[in-house]
């Protein structure tokens, strides 16, 4: 889970954007006319193109089974083709989508080996940690599991801590803030229906954020929208998303949407006035905005 892995997974699932011979019609043609381009030409950017493509519409898809075929049909497509990189990214996706699928402990497995393959042994531990108490491999994975980790929730709470401790300019530790996003992702993917799951990607997505990293933070809100609607902190988030990408990105457009998605779902929160404020002075210049108010 190093930073390179993350702004792949990012572009991704941002741009997310094989079938066979007789694809299913599930598929969505475009995705099946792109694949047979890609069969015939066999360029790099055409399967990124294609990869891309999956991915959006597994994003925009809000029908889990429906993500869940596309994210195996991607899977067996990047599989085919030897895309490793990719294989790992839609593979974390499906453990998101579904975590009690049948295969849902072979994925961990595989998720705890490229942890051990890329030297992170204390994110490996906590896969297999998972896959002791999830899947009744009670002592089969005990001796890769590292001792600090008998206490979860305390190890959890101490990497919080370090982050603050020896902080640099940004009131942070930069190594501790993104070794403690990593923590938080390991933890969601591995006990996602964990009380403090959300939480957890919640606290991530702050320190993303204090150290710019942007990216990562919209990442992460898109993992609490998606798979935590119910969260008592999805509502935060998803005005946060809409903040960034206006204030931040200048992705008006998207900002608009996503303002209007949170009026839709949570019309009597606190942050609706607010919301409703920003939208109605969305793309506004602050002299546009003053002028306004001083108006009314």
């Amino acid at each position: 889970m190093n930073a390179r892995f993350f702004l792949q997974l990012f572009f991704v699932l941002v741009f997310f954007g094989c079938s066979q011979k007789n694809p299913s019609p599930d598929i969505p043609d475009e995705l099946v006319k792109m694949e047979k381009q890609y069969r015939s030409d066999k360029a790099d950017s055409t399967f990124v193109k294609l990869v891309q493509a999956y991915g959006k519409n597994i994003m925009e898809s809000e029908s889990m089974p429906a993500k869940e075929q596309l994210l195996r049909k991607v899977i067996t497509l990047c599989s085919e083709f030897k895309n490793t990189a990719y294989t790992e990214v839609f593979e974390t996706e499906l453990l998101k989508v579904n975590p009690r699928a049948s295969d849902a402990k072979k994925l961990l497995e595989n998720t705890a080996m490229r942890m051990e393959d890329k030297n992170r042994p204390e994110l490996a531990s906590i896969f297999y940690s998972a896959l002791e108490d999830r899947f009744g491999q009670k002592d089969k994975y005990r001796y890769k599991i590292i001792a600090e980790q008998s206490d979860m929730q305390q190890y959890m709470k101490s990497g919080a801590e370090d982050v603050f401790r020896s902080p640099g300019p940004q009131g942070v530790n930069i190594e501790a803030s993104e070794k403690y996003i990593d923590l938080c992702e390991a933890f969601a993917l591995s006990f996602p229906e964990d009380r403090m799951s959300p939480e957890y990607l919640f606290r991530a997505s702050e320190i993303a954020r204090a150290i710019n990293s942007l990216p990562k933070a919209m990442s992460l809100y898109d993992w609490i929208i998606q798979y935590y609607p119910k969260s008592d902190k999805t509502a935060s988030v998803l005005f946060m998303k809409g903040f960034i990408l206006d204030s931040e990105l200048s992705r008006k457009e998207e900002a608009k949407k996503v303002y209007n998605n949170f009026l839709e779902k949570y019309p009597g929160d606190s942050l609706a006035n607010d919301v409703k404020f920003l939208l109605d002075n969305l793309g506004k210049s602050d002299q546009e905005i003053i002028k306004g108010l001083e108006n009314k």
